[in-house]
C-alpha cells in the first residue's frame, strides 16, 4: 500500500533533531552500498528516471558519525506534482532485516542522479520520521557516469521555519564521507579489479555499463590463482619488512618504536611449530580439501545426469 508524502500529513521533526540530536561530522560508506544502488537502478522501470531506497548502519551520536553499511530498495513513485513511497514495504523489509541485523538502524536514504530531486524534502520528512527524531542522511549516486566516474554525493538537512505554525522545511547541507572497505569486501574489490583487467578498457563507460546492451565476458580467477596472488603478496610483505630491519640494524634508517611494537606482536601472533609438523598438518588440510572438492564435482555431475534424464523422459 503506497503512500502519498506530504508536509500536512508528517510531524515537524525537524526541530526536534536540532535540539536533541548530534549534527552528523562524518559518513562512513561501506562498498556493498554502492553495488546495491547500482543494482537496483538497473533493475528499474523503464519509466522511472531515478529510484530511492533506504540506509542502514550504526549512528555514534557522541562524535556525530554514521555508518553506513547496507540497505535495500524502496518502490515509489513521482511526477512533477507528487510522490508516493510504499510504506508498508519499507516497514516489512526494515523488520525482517532488524532481525538478522539488530544493531543496525535507519540512518537516511539514498536516491540515484546528478542532483537533489525535486521532492527531496518530502521524503527526507519522511526519513527523518523513521529515523526515530535523530538526523537523516540523504545519499545521491549519480549513475549516469558522465565523466567515466561514480560521483557520490552525501547532504544532511538543516530546518528551518516555525514549528508552533507546523511550517517547517529543510535545506540540505553537504557532508564529508569517505569510503571504507572491510577485509572481506576488499578482497572481493581486489578480485573484481583483477578480472577487469582482462576486460577492454572502455568497460566503465555509459554504453557498457549502465545500458541494457550486451554484456561483457570477464573470465574470474580460480582458487589457485588466488592463493598464487596471495603468497606473492606475503612475499613481497616480508621482502619490504626484511629491508627495513636490515636497513635499521645498518643505521641507515632511523628506528620507529610504533612499527617495532607492531613486528614484536606479529612475530609472537605466530605458533612456534617445526617444518615437519607444518608438513604434515599442511597435507592432511590439503587432502581434505581435494576430497571435498572431488565429492563436490560428483555431486555436480549426478545433479546434471539427472536433469538431462528428466528432460529427455
Amino acid at each position: 500500500m503506497s503512500l502519498m508524502l506530504n508536509l500536512s500529513n508528517l510531524q515537524p521533526t525537524t526541530a526536534k533533531k536540532q535540539q536533541n540530536a548530534k549534527d552528523t561530522q562524518k559518513v562512513f560508506i561501506y562498498p556493498s552500498v554502492m553495488f546495491s544502488v547500482i543494482d537496483h537502478y538497473l533493475r528499474r522501470n523503464e519509466k522511472q528516471d531515478r529510484v530511492i531506497g533506504t540506509l542502514l548502519g550504526v549512528r555514534n551520536e557522541v562524535t556525530g558519525i554514521i555508518e553506513i553499511k547496507s540497505c535495500f530498495s524502496v518502490p515509489h513513485f513521482e511526477t512533477d506534482t507528487h510522490v508516493e513511497v510504499d510504506m508498508e514495504y519499507h516497514r516489512m523489509f526494515y523488520t525482517a532485516l532488524k532481525k538478522a541485523n539488530p544493531t543496525e538502524e535507519i540512518v537516511g536514504w539514498y536516491a540515484t542522479g546528478s542532483e537533489i530531486g525535486n521532492h527531496s524534502a518530502l521524503i527526507q520528512e519522511f526519513y527523518a520520521n523513521e529515523a526515530k527524531s535523530q538526523e537523516a542522511i540523504h545519499l545521491i549516486v549519480d549513475t549516469s557516469l558522465e565523466s567515466n566516474s561514480l560521483k557520490v554525493q552525501v547532504f544532511s538537512d538543516i530546518g528551518f521555519g516555525s514549528s508552533f505554525e507546523n511550517s517547517i522545511g529543510c535545506l540540505f547541507a553537504p557532508v564529508r564521507y569517505e569510503m571504507v572497505y572491510p577485509e572481506a569486501e576488499k578482497n572481493l574489490l581486489q578480485l573484481l579489479a583483477t578480472t577487469q583487467k582482462q576486460t577492454p578498457t572502455d568497460l566503465i563507460s555509459e554504453n557498457s555499463i549502465l545500458s541494457r546492451s550486451q554484456p561483457s565476458d570477464a573470465r574470474l580467477v580460480s582458487d589457485i590463482e588466488q592463493l598464487e596472488e596471495a603468497i606473492k603478496s606475503l612475499i613481497e610483505m616480508i621482502e619490504r619488512v626484511s629491508a627495513y630491519v636490515q636497513k635499521v640494524i645498518a643505521g641507515e634508517t632511523q628506528p620507529d618504536n610504533l612499527v617495532g611494537n607492531y613486528l614484536i606482536d606479529m612475530l609472537a601472533s605466530v605458533p612456534k611449530i617445526d617444518a615437519e609438523t607444518f608438513d604434515s598438518l599442511f597435507q592432511s588440510h590439503l587432502q581434505n580439501l581435494l576430497m571435498v572438492i572431488y565429492l563436490s564435482n560428483l555431486t555436480r555431475a549426478q545433479v546434471n545426469i539427472a536433469n538431462r534424464l528428466h528432460h529427455l523422459a
